[in-house]
């Protein structure tokens, strides 16, 4: 807000400025217009993380199905896993790698749709798309880790809700 504050005076400035030279008879900077572009792109930005959000929640139900699916295909296996001794946790182990390993591939999967999008949208020929950038090395590594957590989240609900009835 502070430097808000601050461009509205820098532009109120330059405009006083502009309206004390003799030649100009009026000043229009568009200040209105400004704010109402902030404001459309404040409200894009928080449209974009509930999407994303939404999006999150639909992949830890997807995985969290699939591994519920799994487990009821090998209830039999657990059954005498059980019968011979095997912890809980034992037990969860390859359903939480399976997760795991579901989130990781779908990191990766956005990844390549992601970089498949900026070759596509990329201008080579330095038109108005030119100063587009793919992600940092840094922020890949953050993607693959969120979706392996994704992963981890569906497996945890998933395996923790069903286990108990097989």
């Amino acid at each position: 807000a502070r430097e808000r504050c601050l461009v509205e005076v820098r532009e109120e400035r330059v405009a006083q400025r502009l309206r004390s030279f003799g030649f100009i008879d009026d000043v229009r900077y568009g200040r209105e217009w400004v704010q109402k572009l902030d404001y459309l792109r404040n409200i894009t930005g928080l449209v974009g993380v509930v999407i994303g959000m939404a999006f999150a929640a639909v992949a830890v139900v997807i995985i969290g199905v699939t591994i519920r699916l799994t487990i009821l295909q090998r209830a039999r296996e657990i059954s005498i896993m059980r019968l011979v001794g095997a912890t809980n946790w034992f037990i969860r182990g390859p359903f939480l790698l399976e997760g795991a390993l579901k989130g990781f591939l779908g990191g990766m999967l956005s990844l390549v749709l992601c970089y498949a999008g900026y070759l596509l949208f990329r201008d080579k020929s330095g038109g108005t798309l030119s100063g587009l950038v793919f992600f940092g090395p840094e922020h890949m590594v953050l993607i693959i880790i969120f979706g392996v957590l994704l992963g981890l989240a569906g497996s945890l609900v998933s395996v923790g809700r069903h286990l108990r009835h097989v």
